[in-house]
């Protein structure tokens, strides 16, 4: 595998792209720490793609994030919506303006319909950026066969002129880790999803094969490492990573990463199945180096995997309106029997103010606002009309200046688990 650097420069900012050349795929990998050099190493990846895009401009591309929980990206569970951002101006930019942001969030967020769509902003930031949102877990279907069983996956995911999949850089319990392959359980709608568990690896190599994104931009700004993927801490590794064969992105990702690619079950299976060859492996063991050693999630305990088990999933049913119950959700919680708490509370923020006394004038909220928003603008009352309220910049201000006023609702629990980490 040759191993080539090359420098993309902007008017305003040089940002380096590592390029490497494999037999069935060239990846790209992008150092980023801030909006611009994002912005900068997407416009390099869709230019260095372009011929994969449909000749038509009318063409429909979906864009898949991971939008799994109501988790914002800071704490390492979702996509980046400055990725997203980077790469619908980046499709605009080539003439593409009929675009879907599309996403079926999990099985516990569709059981109690909550709207993740409207909790991590993907509404505003859609109207703002003028593109379509929908919710895969409720749009029409179409049955395919999996390793275990028959499965509802949204029709839109088969039917698409262009996919990209924008995954996140994820530890996972069950899985390992959670980034390319894994992130089109998306795809299958609502309660289906329990089904790809009976057999997780298999599965998502069907899915592999039977959905087919023409591009993965994975988003590895600030990955989650521990308890993954709803529990987990956030680690900031400041890449993205792009190719169009999943299974060579995924097996980059654990090298730089730090995961060994043999335990993880669906990249054992993809091996087997000749997706990724010995020389491959070889290539990107000696060419890619490692960047961090992820926290990996612990094993799952006694209690938790019995509670999972498909035979007694009957009983799980039965017991829900017991189990549902909030005292009994936090015992859970703390036995570690589920990763995720959900409040039903929508919260009703009405705006971020700065405290100018406070402020440093040291431009981290700029970095991290995903329109765009001048630093002096941010937190500036009466608010900027490009301001989402996505509280990136609220959780990113290293002196608290920036404070937010309306109830805080579902995103309390957020702020006070995530916001000094992050």
């Amino acid at each position: 595998m040759k191993q080539n650097v090359v420098g993309y420069k902007s008017k305003e900012a040089s940002c380096m792209i590592k390029t490497y050349n494999f037999r069935e795929d060239n990846l790209l990998l992008g150092t980023c720490n801030n909006f611009k050099e994002i912005k900068d190493t997407v416009d390099e990846i869709v230019y260095n793609n372009k011929e994969l895009l449909p000749k038509s401009k009318d063409s429909h591309i979906l864009l898949k994030p991971n939008l799994n929980n109501d988790l914002n990206a800071l704490t390492g569970n979702s996509t980046d919506l400055r990725i997203i951002a980077a790469i619908v101006k980046s499709l605009k930019d080539h003439g593409y303006c009929n675009i879907t942001i599309a996403d079926g969030p999990n099985v516990g967020i569709d059981r109690r319909n909550i709207d993740v769509f409207k909790r991590l902003r993907i509404d505003k930031f859609a109207r703002f950026y003028n593109v379509n949102i929908l919710n895969l877990n409720r749009c029409d279907a179409i049955k395919v066969k999996l390793a275990t069983d028959y499965a509802n996956i949204a029709s839109v995911c088969l039917k698409a002129d262009f996919i990209i999949n924008i995954p996140k850089i994820k530890t996972h319990a069950e899985a390992i880790m959670s980034s390319v392959m894994k992130n089109l359980v998306g795809c299958v709608i609502g309660q289906e999803k329990r089904k790809m568990h009976n057999d997780l690896a298999r599965n998502i190599i069907c899915l592999n094969e039977v959905i087919k994104p023409g591009l993965h931009i994975v988003d590895g700004i600030i990955a989650m490492e521990g308890n993954g993927p709803g529990d987990g801490k956030p680690r900031k590794l400041g890449i993205i990573i792009a190719g169009h064969n999943p299974f060579l992105v995924d097996l980059a990702i654990t090298k730089l990463v730090g995961l060994d690619w043999q335990k993880i079950g669906y990249l054992n299976l993809a091996r087997n199945k000749g997706y990724f060859t010995e020389k491959d492996i070889m290539q990107i063991g000696k060419n890619i180096s490692s960047i961090v050693n992820i926290e990996k999630a612990p094993e799952k305990n006694f209690i938790a995997k019995i509670s999972e088990l498909k035979e007694l999933y009957w009983l799980k049913k039965l017991m829900r309106s017991v189990t549902s119950q909030k005292s009994i959700s936090e015992l859970a919680y703390k036995l570690k029997i589920i990763q995720d708490l959900y409040s039903l509370e929508e919260d009703e923020i009405e705006a971020v103010n700065r405290d100018g006394e406070k402020c440093l004038s040291c431009g981290e909220c700029n970095i991290y606002c995903p329109t765009g928003i001048e630093t002096q603008k941010i937190g500036q009352m009466p608010a900027d009309n490009r301001c989402i309220n996505c509280l990136y910049c609220f959780f990113v201000c290293p002196n608290d200046a920036l404070k937010i006023t309306g109830k805080q609702g579902f995103m309390k629990r957020h702020i006070e688990k995530y916001k000094a980490v992050v």
